[in-house]
Order: structure tokens, then sequence, then C-alpha cells
């Protein structure tokens, strides 16, 4: 059962992936890695993608979009952060309740990726679906979560069907940089 922390986080990502904006990539993507030192972790990120941060009571958020655009449309491929305290142990079930928010999803894959406390190795979850969005195309999101025992982090990483494969790599450098202070 989610608490009531739980319960905003895990809305706060239907809402932002069911929401999110969504581009074409370069074939390339420089990243920095980009300390978040009064929050206790680092991340790598790309260069150059437009970047804002919202502070919400038992959250921070913090969004990347990538500047290009595909011609005749507004789609933007989208890299969020969400980071704040979380109630109890990670529940197991964390990514089937958000995708229950999403009724057009379709789970692709599903694993678990290395992140880094501090020197030592710790495990987090990640999941890659489909989604259908209004306007009747596809996109792909792979969802990163990595807790420790008093914050929760997740990595959404959004791109349109037609240009996904362009960003793969650039978002699984994302989802594995994840370093907690």
């Amino acid at each position: 059962m989610f608490g009531k922390a739980s319960r905003l986080f895990a809305l706060a990502v239907v809402l932002l992936v069911t929401g999110a904006v969504h581009s074409y990539a370069k074939n390339i993507i420089e990243t920095q890695r980009v300390p978040f030192d009064s929050d206790g972790f680092s991340i790598r990120l790309p260069v150059g993608w437009e970047a804002k941060r919202q502070d919400m009571p038992l959250f921070s958020l913090f969004i990347c979009l990538d500047p290009a655009k595909q011609k005749n449309t507004d789609i933007t491929a989208t890299i969020s952060i969400m980071f704040g305290r979380r109630e109890k142990e990670h529940d197991k079930d964390f990514f089937e309740n958000v995708l229950k928010g999403i009724k057009s999803s379709e789970i692709i894959n599903r694993g678990l990726f290395t992140a880094y406390k501090k020197q030592e190795k710790v495990s987090g979850e990640w999941i890659h679906y489909t989604q259908k969005l209004k306007d009747g195309s596809k996109s792909h999101v792979t969802v990163y979560l990595l807790t420790d025992a008093i914050t929760a982090y997740i990595v959404i990483c959004f791109a349109p069907e037609s240009s996904y494969e362009k960003y793969t790599d650039l978002f699984r450098e994302v989802g594995n940089s994840i370093i907690i202070e």
C-alpha cells in the first residue's frame, strides 16, 4: 500500500509521462555531470538542453528538453528527474501502480541497473514501455527508479517512436549515471 508521499510521487510520474512535451536528436549527444549538491546527488545530463527546476512540498522536479524539434510538431525528447523524501521501503509494485494510470502502455522490457552511493554500487530498477499519445502516435518511455533509506530518485526518459532509437544510448547513460553523495 502506498503512503501519501508515495502516491503523490506515482501520480506525478503518471502526469509527467502522459502530459510530457515530446524531438529529433543529433546523432551524438554530449553529456556533462550536473551536481545537485544541496539535494545530495549528481547525474549526467545532455549539454545544451533546456533545463527547468520546480520544487514542490514533497519532491523536486528537474526537466531537460531537447531544443531540436521535429518538423510540423512540438514533440521534444525529454528527461525528467524527480527526487524527494519517501515514507517507507520501495514498493515492489511501483511500476505496476504507475502503469495503471497509463491505459495505453505496453511494457517492452525491464531490469536492474547499477548506480553509486558514495563509492558503493547500489541497484535500481528500470522499465521501458510504449504509450499511445493523444494524437494517435506512439512514444517510448524508460523510467529509472533508485531509492535509498529516505529518498527516491526517478528518471523519466521520453522520446517519440520515430526518433527513440537516436536517444537510447543517451537515456541509458543518464539512467546509469546517478551518484548519491
